[in-house]
C-alpha cells in the first residue's frame, strides 16, 4: 500500500476535470435526494466520490494533469508530491514548512535560485541547531551585500488517517440534518424562488440586503453539505487514505525516499536474518 496526506488527497479533488466528467452518473452519490444542488455540483461530488471509492475509474474518467508550478519563490517548490510506502515514515506525519528564497538571490536568477536550493538542502541541520551560523555561511557563501533574512511558512500535518473520533453513522445524521435544513427553507415561497432564480450560480450581491442574506444562508448550507459528504466519502471508503503507489505515480506522486531507504534496508536485514550456513558464500 502507499498513503498519502489528506492534504495531497485534497489537491488531487481540486484536478477534476468539469469537461471529463461531463456525463458521469450523479443518481448514486448519496442514499438522499441532492437534485436540489446544481449539475455542475453533484457531477463534482460523483467525481470525488469516486477519488476514494475507485481511484482506477478516477484517474481514467475524472484526473485532469496539471503539473505544479514553480513560482522560483520558495526553497521547495515545483517538485512532484510524495507517497509514502511507510505508514510509520516521520515525512508523512511532519508539519509542513518552508522558506522563501532571499529577494537578493532571486534577484540573481534560476542559476542562482537552483544553487541556493541544493545548499539550503545540505545545510538545513545548521539551520536548526544554529539559525545565526546559518545567516553568517549563507552571507558568505553567496557573498550577500544586504543582511539576509530567513522567513518561513509553516502549517501543521494534514494528517493520512481519520484521528478524529469520525462515526459514519453520526456523519450520516450531520447529512441528513443538512438535507432537511435545505428542504425547509426552499419550502418559503418567496426563499425558494430566489433560490430557484440565484441560489445554483455563483455567489454575486443582488445589491439587496433580504435577497443576499438568503443567498448567503444558502451557499452556506450548500457548503457545509458538500464538505460532509466529502468527509462520509472517505470515512466509507478509504479512511487512511492508502493507495495502490503505481497508480499514484500516474498522478505524478514519487516515493517518498525515506520510505525507500527503509524498505531497502529492512529487506537486507531479513535477508541477512533468513540465510542459513550454507548460503553464506565464503
Amino acid at each position: 500500500m502507499a498513503y498519502i496526506t489528506r492534504a495531497n488527497s485534497n489537491a488531487i479533488r481540486r484536478k477534476i476535470d468539469m469537461v471529463k466528467i461531463g456525463n458521469i452518473p450523479t443518481d448514486d452519490i448519496y442514499h438522499k435526494d441532492l437534485s436540489f444542488l446544481s449539475e455542475n455540483e453533484r457531477r463534482w461530488l460523483a467525481a470525488a466520490k469516486m477519488l476514494y471509492e475507485d481511484f482506477d475509474f478516477f484517474i481514467e474518467y475524472a484526473y485532469s494533469e496539471n503539473k505544479a508550478i514553480d513560482t522560483k519563490t520558495m526553497v521547495r517548490e515545483g517538485n512532484p508530491p510524495a507517497f509514502h510506502s511507510d505508514r510509520a515514515c516521520e515525512n508523512l506525519r511532519a508539519d509542513y514548512k518552508n522558506f522563501y528564497i532571499p529577494p537578493e538571490i532571486h534577484g540573481r536568477g534560476d542559476i542562482e535560485i537552483s544553487r541556493f536550493r541544493v545548499w539550503f538542502s545540505e545545510n538545513e541541520d545548521l539551520l536548526t541547531s544554529n539559525p545565526e551560523r546559518f545567516i553568517t555561511r549563507m552571507e558568505l557563501v553567496f557573498k550577500l551585500e544586504n543582511p539576509p533574512t530567513l522567513k518561513s511558512i509553516e502549517a501543521l500535518n494534514s494528517g493520512t488517517v481519520i484521528e478524529e473520533d469520525f462515526n459514519l453513522q453520526t456523519i450520516e445524521n450531520q447529512i441528513d440534518n443538512l438535507i432537511e435544513d435545505s428542504n425547509k427553507l426552499r419550502m418559503d415561497k418567496i426563499k425558494s424562488r430566489i433560490i430557484t432564480q440565484f441560489g445554483n450560480k455563483s455567489f454575486n450581491k443582488q445589491n439587496n440586503i433580504e435577497i443576499d442574506k438568503i443567498i448567503e444562508e444558502w451557499h452556506a448550507l450548500k457548503s457545509q453539505l458538500k464538505t460532509k459528504l466529502l468527509q462520509y466519502f472517505m470515512v466509507k471508503f478509504n479512511p487512511n487514505l492508502d493507495y495502490n503507489g503505481y497508480l499514484l505515480e500516474r498522478l505524478g506522486f514519487r516515493e517518498c525516499s525515506a520510505c525507500k531507504k527503509y524498505i531497502t534496508q529492512e529487506k537486507i536485514h531479513n535477508y541477512i536474518q533468513n540465510v542459513t550456513s550454507n548460503e553464506i558464500p565464503f
